[in-house]
């Protein structure tokens, strides 16, 4: 027996190629193909380990996720408690992202970045946001009575009746849907359902101050008619107590030119709220006015005590009372510069009083403090600026401009206020008539 035939029977394995020779001589080994089972116990068991590792890691991202939304949810909650809601807003809106079908959230968030927008173009995107998820929810009454604010709020009338015949007053604080209606009528130039409006409001809720206002603006009348005084006749009876109302008669005896009667209402505003930012500018603005004699001590039309009260009568008759404390005004501005920095009406009141005791140095300082406090102010600071040209100090206002420049402040900003000064150069040469292009 061949030594290849004992081989081929002695063992499973296949045979070792010949070698071979092809038709040219050249010598080649020939190549076997080796055939093996499939491995099932194998294969099964690794497919198996392949999906429970996957599940795991499944259920380990989807705890990790849900711990993060939590996490998410609470630091939100947190924020809003502590009053910052515009650090609430990016983290609940990261919830969101991430749980889409929370409606409730959806719906708040919305509705919180509408209360804290404050620019034109965040307040339209705000409106945009509450138009679209209305159209998901559309019986969310609270989304439609903040889109009847926020349209009014850009003079659109008729979106505003759009959501207002949608609701009711009982969706409203008292006073308030026929404020609002008061407020489409008179945009829509529409005076007297205006008028009817604001009146109905006023039946219901004499407490909203602002409504007084509306209701003399639409009057038709000028400011020393009898109908507007008997207005704020009726508003400073029906709130005795209101600052506001003590402010807002204030503007309209100011408007008129009754010294008295500006002077009376602010002083009795400071008593009852020493740190309403309304009266201590308006005060500045009395005093800088100078209107100690030559106007008269009230409205032509109004009675002799408005709002008639013994209390007020008693400050009539004493001279210290009849204009707020000046001392007292300059302490409510400091405070309120070194508490609302942002606030720009404070640092142009405390100018004008201090330019009222002869330091022009610390009016022009009070005013660049506020350019200084709220860089992105530009108009503001090109008022700055002009305030610094006309008190001939032509480096300070070039300084401003400077300012501006580099903080990429609006064109028409700039562009202005650089022709400006370069008029007063040319107007300091005597060049008129290139002064006069300069402005153009």
């Amino acid at each position: 027996m061949s030594p290849n035939s004992d081989s081929a029977a002695g063992s499973s394995r296949p045979p070792k190629p010949a070698d071979r020779t092809d038709d040219k001589g050249r010598r080649w080994r020939s190549q076997t193909v080796y055939h093996q089972r499939l491995n099932l116990r194998l294969l099964i068991g690794s497919l198996t380990a392949v999906l429970l590792t996957a599940l795991i890691v499944h259920l380990i991202h989807e705890y990790r996720q849900n711990q993060h939304v939590v996490h998410l949810l609470d630091r939100a909650r947190n924020f809003e408690e502590a009053g910052e809601v515009a650090r609430a807003i990016p983290l609940l809106r990261q919830y969101v992202a991430a749980e889409p079908d929370d409606a409730e959230t959806r719906c708040r968030v919305a509705l919180m970045a509408a209360e804290q927008a404050s620019s034109p173009r965040e307040k339209m995107n705000s409106i945009r946001e509450l138009e679209a998820l209305l159209r998901d929810y559309p019986d969310r009454r609270d989304m439609r009575r903040r889109l009847v604010t926020g349209w009014l709020e850009f003079g659109a009338a008729s979106d505003a009746r759009t959501h207002l015949a949608r609701l009711e007053a009982a969706d409203f604080d008292p006073g308030e849907y026929e404020f609002l209606q008061g407020q489409c009528a008179e945009i829509a130039r529409e005076p007297d359902d205006a008028r009817k409006w604001y009146e109905e409001s006023i039946a219901r809720f004499p407490g909203r101050i602002e409504v007084y206002g509306r209701l003399i603006r639409v009057s038709g009348g000028q400011p020393d008619t009898a109908q507007i005084t008997d207005t704020l006749e009726r508003m400073l009876a029906a709130n005795p107590d209101s600052a506001k109302a003590r402010v807002l008669a204030a503007a309209f005896h100011f408007a008129a030119g009754a010294r008295d009667q500006t002077a009376l209402q602010l002083a009795q505003a400071l008593e009852l709220e020493p740190g309403n930012l309304d009266a201590l500018v308006m005060s500045a603005e009395l005093m800088s006015a100078e209107l100690l004699t030559n106007l008269p001590n009230s409205l032509p039309n109004s009675s002799a005590n408005p709002g008639g009260s013994a209390d007020e009568a008693g400050l009539r008759s004493s001279s210290a009372a009849r204009t707020p404390d000046r001392a007292q005004v300059i302490a409510g501005l400091k405070k309120a510069a070194s508490e609302r920095p942002t606030e720009l009406r404070v640092y142009p009141a405390l100018s004008r009083l201090t330019a009222l005791e002869g330091a022009t140095e610390g009016a022009l300082t009070w005013l660049l403090t506020g350019a200084e406090k709220n860089p992105r102010a530009f108009s503001y600071r090109a008022g700055v600026a002009r305030t610094y040209a006309e008190s001939g100090r032509l480096s300070e206002a070039k300084t401003q401009l400077g300012a501006l420049t580099a903080q990429d402040a609006p064109f028409e900003i700039t562009s202005a206020l650089d022709g400006y000064l370069r008029a007063l150069d040319l107007l300091a040469g005597q060049q008129w008539v290139e002064a006069r292009r300069a402005t153009l």
